[in-house]
């Protein structure tokens, strides 16, 4: 399915921007949504996008994603925007990855990749936004991610 459209969760609600497929989630993890991100010409990999919510301060949670890229990215930046009078994190990484899909599965190191974040203070626990995967792919989808990232409305209640 590549219509994006419409993502409602609990507290908030986004916009996928059309191309982008929406995966089904396996049982019993933490992520909300999951999208996939066509790969860029010459890209081994399509990018991966996720929406969930986790514990844990917001410094604690860049600082476990800088730990993913070996603590020390060859670029981390960290601004702040306003989405729907939210101050919202984002965040920028890129280096060798280490790619880990579950907290039992083994890592898999992964050069060359980039990590764009946004971190939304919706709700008791804040909503993460993050694109993973190949530099150029994740770059080819920058403009998406942020358009995606600035579509969130907090669910008033």
């Amino acid at each position: 399915d590549t219509a994006g459209g419409e993502l409602a969760l609990d507290e908030a609600t986004f916009t996928a921007p059309a191309g982008w497929g929406r995966k089904p989630l396996g049982p019993g993890g933490f992520i909300d949504a999951e999208y996939a991100l066509p790969r860029a010409e010459g890209d081994d990999a399509d990018g991966r996008l996720t929406v969930s919510r986790a514990g844990g301060s917001i410094d604690a949670n860049i600082d476990r994603w800088r730990s993913q890229f070996g603590g020390k990215p060859e670029k981390d930046s960290k601004t702040e925007i306003e989405v729907d009078g939210l101050k919202v994190i984002i965040v920028d990484l890129s280096g060798e990855f280490n790619d880990q899909r579950g907290p039992f599965a083994p890592p898999t190191k992964k050069a060359g990749y980039r990590m764009l974040a946004a971190i939304l203070p919706i709700g008791g626990q804040p909503y993460f936004v993050k694109a993973t995967g190949p530099a150029k792919t994740i770059e080819s989808h920058a403009d998406a991610v942020l358009t995606f990232v600035k579509s969130a409305k907090a669910k008033k209640t």
